[in-house]
């Protein structure tokens, strides 16, 4: 079980690794190209499963990013959003649905943002990675039902945002961002620009 997780540790981790941006996945992509890739979750740049067995390889390709992003049982901060015009927060879909995530500490945290809602309001829940433990989400994500959740490794200095159609990667170096993009070349877009 991870350690509990304080809202202030948290805030002051976030400050620190990745100053230029509030936890969004885009604007994370924008900011930090430079450490950032793109995996698609079905051949072809399939965006949305028809069926279970795209469904499943949805769910392998996520899972074997983040086996190799967190590695067994390695400690994670779930980052799920909930949006609204006012300052108070907003529960998340992912958290009103997923009652095993509802059930653990969260707490919340607001940026404003000129993204569309004028308050986002981030939940965050510490975890333990094991393969499998995020398919009810990831399913949500694929089907369009839950976006904008981050999977935020802070020792191995990463952040996965899975969306509807794959997955951003922002790592903590070119370097690491080159080997995992070889590791992963046959998940990659064929743009130039990686979307």
């Amino acid at each position: 079980m991870p350690n509990a997780l304080r809202q202030s540790d948290f805030q002051r981790y976030w400050a620190e690794e990745y100053p230029a941006s509030p936890p969004i996945g885009f604007l994370l992509r924008e900011k930090y190209n430079d450490r950032w890739f793109r995996i698609h979750s079905l051949p072809g740049s399939k965006r949305y499963p028809d069926n279970d067995g795209e469904l499943r390889e949805v769910l392998h390709r996520h899972n074997a990013v983040l086996d190799t992003l967190l590695r067994q049982n390695g400690a994670f901060v779930l980052l799920s959003t909930g949006y609204s015009d006012e300052a108070t927060p907003v529960l998340p879909l992912l958290l009103q649905t997923d009652s095993a995530l509802n059930r653990s500490s969260t707490y919340a945290f607001t940026a404003t943002s000129d993204t569309g809602s004028p308050y986002w309001h981030f939940f965050v829940n510490a975890l333990n990675w094991h393969r499998g433990c995020l398919d009810a989400a990831l399913a949500q994500v694929a089907t369009d039902k839950v976006a904008d959740i981050l999977v935020i490794g802070q020792e191995q200095k990463c952040v996965y945002h899975p969306y509807d159609g794959g997955g951003d990667i922002v790592v903590c170096n070119a370097e690491s961002r080159t080997a995992l993009k070889q590791m992963f070349s046959a998940w990659l877009s064929p743009r130039a620009d990686g979307l």
